[in-house]
């Protein structure tokens, strides 16, 4: 009885995984912050530094969560964020490539998880005050960095908050959309330093 539930359970597992490799694949030529705001996608170079790092990911919107491990490699040249559920599963991958960032998104995540907004969330909360300011130049949004605090306004209005409880790659960050109304809780260790 053991020896098959076990064999069961393996079964599912691997089902479980080969579908995660299904999904659609799409460029990305920009980032979403609301339905008023887009912005141009930085290069992985604006970041400034080499960054390998692992972060625990919890996203909430509409009473649905979502947990999954990110795997984040920045370079000058390259950016890679591989996305797996607590089970190993590929969610997500966003890769940039010959000057483009490419994401494929497996079918079983949420229609929440879109990874325009993944990309976009993740640059708001890891890249430095000056390319962000300069993306948002004629789009009538502003950046408002006070340190433990990081808020994108358009017209008055607070679009995204982002709260950093511990900054940097070593950190814990917590993003609210106010208008979409998702949080996204990010734990950061940096490795390979």
């Amino acid at each position: 009885m053991l020896r098959a539930r076990s064999h069961f359970l393996s079964l599912l597992i691997v089902v479980l995984a080969m579908a995660g490799c299904a999904g659609g694949q799409s460029t990305i030529s920009g980032a979403t912050v609301s339905p008023s705001l887009q912005f141009d996608l930085p290069s992985p170079a604006t970041l400034g530094r080499r960054v390998e790092s692992v972060q625990l990911v919890t996203a909430e919107v509409a009473g649905q969560k979502i947990l999954f491990e990110a795997r984040v490699s920045v370079a000058s040249d390259r950016f890679k964020l591989v996305g797996t559920d607590p089970i190993g599963r590929r969610a997500l991958t966003v890769e940039f490539v010959d000057g483009l960032y490419h994401a494929q998104k497996a079918d079983w995540l949420p229609t929440f998880v879109d990874p325009n907004r993944v990309l976009a969330d993740f640059i708001l909360i890891f890249w430095p005050r000056a390319p962000l300011v300069q993306i948002f130049e004629g789009s009538g949004a502003e950046l408002i960095d006070e340190g433990k605090m990081r808020t994108i306004r358009q017209n008055g209005i607070d679009l995204i908050t982002i709260e950093y409880i511990r900054p940097g790659w070593r950190g814990h960050a917590r993003l609210k959309n106010h208008i979409w109304d998702y949080v996204i809780d990010v734990r950061s260790a940096e490795v390979g330093r």
